[in-house]
């Protein structure tokens, strides 16, 4: 895989505790003059910013195609009344995000055995409209490999658009196992849905391998709609590869 397809799979991710519009604003701008120095090869499939910071991210890449996703649901623990996590992301939508990354209460799926997935996700399919919603089940923290195959398979029925691994805020991120979990889901729950991995992806021959699984138990291509990798050191690396200073 050329590294400009697999920099096109990547939700570029800023979600430091430390963010302000300034630096995102900077951010935002380096990526820009990344996609324009090289005619529009090296674009990410979005960026991924907390809510506030919309504004600043749409200024920085001034008027590239580039969607903007934010994080939603009371990121990243979770913990939150749906209706309240419902408000949080039409706020989000408000302000400009194009895509929607949703973080599940895992507290309440374990004591549900899951089923309050459905519940919380049709609340957040609700609020997204058509927006595309990633459901966030922080598969580090579950493991009882049945019950975060449960949780999958409840967040598609629930019109989870893409099912991702990870906040990226706790020690144990994206996993092979979680992976080819979450495919198996997709491909007996609802094929046309996409995964995204993240937490711990920093290298070309670690995404690759996450595309592998994604393609050999789905059937599907690696691209946009279908497949995202939560990284921004990943970006870094790329870039460094192609002889392109980040």
């Amino acid at each position: 895989m050329k590294d400009e397809r697999l920099y096109g799979l990547l939700d570029i991710t800023a979600l430091g505790d430390l963010d302000t519009p300034i630096s995102i604003l900077n951010w935002t701008g380096e990526i820009a003059r990344v996609c324009r120095a090289t005619e529009g090869r090296f674009m990410p499939a979005a960026i991924c910013v907390y809510a506030p910071l919309l504004g600043a991210a749409r200024k920085g890449i001034q008027d590239l195609p580039i969607p903007l996703a934010a994080v939603a649901g009371n990121f990243p623990s979770g913990k939150a009344e749906p209706s309240l996590k419902s408000i949080e992301t039409r706020r989000a939508i408000d302000a400009g995000a194009n895509e929607i990354d949703w973080v599940i209460d895992r507290g309440a799926a374990l004591f549900s055995q899951g089923q309050s997935v459905f519940e919380e996700v049709c609340i957040a399919r609700e609020a997204c409209g058509p927006i595309p919603l990633k459901v966030i089940l922080e598969s580090g923290q579950i493991e009882d490999e049945a019950l975060l195959y449960n949780m999958a398979c409840y967040a598609l029925a629930a019109g989870a658009d893409f099912l991702k691994t990870s906040t990226g805020k706790i020690p144990k991120g994206a996993t092979e196992l979680a992976a080819q979990i979450f495919c198996t889901a997709i491909a007996k729950t609802n094929p046309t849905a996409g995964l995204k991995v993240s937490g711990g992806i920093r290298d070309r021959e670690t995404a690759v391998r996450y595309i592998d699984i994604f393609e050999s138990q789905t059937g599907k291509t690696a691209h946009s709609g279908s497949f995202r990798i939560g990284a921004s050191g990943l970006a870094n690396d790329l870039l460094r590869s192609a002889g392109i200073a980040p």
